[in-house]
């Protein structure tokens, strides 16, 4: 068990677990380790269902994104302290969030340190070693819990994969848990000419290009019903990720734009306070690019105005603390790499980069989830979510996924309906069954790439929804839809004391922006 995480000023209603999970190679031996973060459920942990995380990239942290957006905490500006994400997923599910693949965030190569070769077809290899390791050494006994698959952007090339090795074992009868209910798949990465040319489409209707260039587009750039060649505008200061966040870093080509859009920035003065940010992850010569949208989440009770954009570089300054490592007992030949101290990224430099050595190997899913509804006869519950306002996984082009997919399978189209949060429209869904498979589609009204950043209460309120029922109802609210923080611990007056200051902070910052 992990001990208490260094400046958290209050005492989680919940344990949590982290090490290493072995993911033997075809050799059999041990090198690959991969790092695991276990969150036990704030409701009943001993009856919960089981829910295993992966992030996206390919080669980004799952520890690191439980940090950022549905985990249990949240690190404070400077990255010396935590507060409390009132919105965690782990409201009525255990969570075990990993390091996928091999060579990102706490995960490793015991002989090769530089290790950071991998393809679709090995990661899948790794995620389903790692958890038949998980399920018979390290947590046997969860080996009769009811578990799914969950995760967001690429995950959605790992998850169809994983869930194809799964079901396939399963029926053989060599996997240690039978139990595999489903998977979800957030803002997916599905199939990437559906993405590419929903994405022209969901521009033309959002003013990123005119209506006479998607015209234009479509007569030279549609060879076969599949856009070949196209360079979307990426204009400077829009944020692929969240469409509507307002991004400064660039300021616009004159002197009069600079001044206009740096004297609305409300944030200007945290601009040392942060290194990179997603937008930007990575590339030269680019200012990093950040927002003033996520400082205020009007759907949160929390202090601290949700997940502003500078705690990203606050995230790496905490993760790379000695006595971090320490609790999450990380092992002494990660730490040192050729006699120096290994610094922690969010994202693998090696293999989410530019020039990145990932090998995608499948351009499409389909082969996966026609495998998993050949071969599965036991009742299954997919669930395909999107922030409608990301355009890097846009909803019209996993959507168009699904609804294909659904026909060539004869399943039960139903309506498209509203679903609820506090009795406001959070999203639009729609249901595919036949049989005993259920394939919900979901949007989220307002949230993007990553939809508990920006819509936290809706969407603890969906995952839930998806792990607890059957069928899922997503208007049913199983949370409370307005929780209470946690409050500080008497004994850790410095933490609380910090973290206050930090609010007050932040509060400054908010009213100097409407007021200026």
């Amino acid at each position: 068990m992990t001990s208490r995480f260094p400046g958290l000023g209050f005492t989680p209603p919940f344990k949590s677990y982290s090490g290493y999970l072995d993911a033997k190679n075809k050799n059999g031996t041990s090198n690959w380790k991969m790092f695991y973060w276990f969150i036990e459920s704030k409701s009943e942990p001993e009856k919960d269902p089981l829910a295993i995380y992966y992030a996206g990239g390919p080669g980004c942290s799952g520890v690191g994104e439980a940090f950022e957006e549905m985990g249990p905490f949240y690190v404070n500006y400077g990255g010396d302290s935590l507060y409390e994400n009132v919105y965690a997923w782990n409201a009525k599910a255990n969570f075990l969030y990993l390091d996928s693949p091999i060579g990102v965030g706490f995960s490793y190569d015991t002989e090769n340190h530089d290790f950071s070769f991998a393809t679709d077809d090995q990661t899948a290899e790794q995620n389903y070693l790692a958890l038949f390791d998980f399920f018979t050494r390290v947590a046997p006994e969860y080996a009769t819990r009811d578990f799914y698959l969950t995760g967001s952007s690429y995950s959605g090339v790992w998850q169809p994969m994983l869930a194809d090795l799964l079901v396939q074992s399963i029926v053989k009868g060599e996997f240690p848990n039978e139990n595999f209910k489903g998977f979800a798949i957030g803002n997916g990465y599905l199939d990437v000419n559906d993405l590419n040319n929903a994405l022209v489409l969901w521009d033309a209707y959002h003013g990123k290009i005119s209506l006479s260039d998607w015209e234009e587009m479509k007569e030279i750039c549609y060879i076969n019903g599949v856009m070949k060649l196209w360079d979307l505008p990426e204009a400077e200061g829009i944020d692929a990720y969240m469409f509507y966040e307002e991004c400064w870093g660039y300021q616009g080509d004159t002197a009069k734009e600079k001044k206009t859009r740096s004297k609305h920035s409300a944030m200007k003065k945290f601009k040392k306070g942060f290194e990179k940010t997603r937008l930007f992850y990575n590339k030269p010569n680019q200012d990093p690019s950040v927002n003033t949208a996520k400082l205020l989440n009007v759907d949160s009770s929390d202090n601290e105005f949700g997940y502003p954009c500078w705690q990203y570089g606050s995230l790496s300054n905490y993760m790379n603390k000695a006595e971090v490592q320490t609790v999450f007992q990380i092992a002494d030949d990660w730490r040192v790499k050729s006699g120096e101290l290994r610094e922690w990224n969010e994202c693998s430099n090696l293999i989410n980069t530019i020039d990145q050595k990932y090998t995608h190997n499948y351009p499409t899913m389909s082969p996966f989830f026609d495998r998993i509804f050949e071969n599965w006869k036991k009742p299954l519950k997919i669930l395909i979510y999107n922030g409608d306002v990301d355009t890097v996984c846009n909803y019209l082009g996993d959507q168009k996924f699904v609804k294909r997919l659904a026909k060539e399978h004869d399943f039960v189209e139903s309506d498209r309906t509203r679903w609820f949060f506090r009795g406001l429209t959070a999203g639009w869904q729609q249901r595919y069954a036949k049989n005993q498979i259920i394939i919900d589609v979901l949007t989220v009204k307002g949230a993007g790439h990553f939809v508990p950043n920006d819509r936290g209460g809706a969407s603890v309120q969906m995952i839930t929804a998806f792990l607890n029922q059957n069928p899922p109802n997503y208007d049913k609210t199983l949370i409370d839809p307005t929780p209470n923080p946690i409050e500080f611990d008497k004994m850790d007056k410095s933490s609380s004391k910090k973290s206050i200051n930090q609010s007050i902070f932040s509060f400054i910052a908010l009213f100097i922006y409407f007021y200026k």
